[in-house]
């Protein structure tokens, strides 16, 4: 997946429902996990650019 398939699995899961104020502790964790798999993957794009602008 990408960075931007992540972070938006992210915001879909903190997005509240009608009638919850907040979204649950699990969809928070849950929503943490693809955030840091977001940056992880962006991470490792920026890396492969790196290393084809050295060549």
């Amino acid at each position: 997946m990408t960075s931007q398939e992540y972070r938006d699995k992210a915001e879909r899961l903190l997005a509240t429902l009608p009638g919850q104020p907040m979204p649950s502790l699990d969809a928070v964790r849950l929503a943490d996990v693809y955030a840091r798999l977001a940056l992880s993957a962006a991470l490792d794009t920026a890396n492969e650019h790196a290393e084809e602008a050295r060549r």
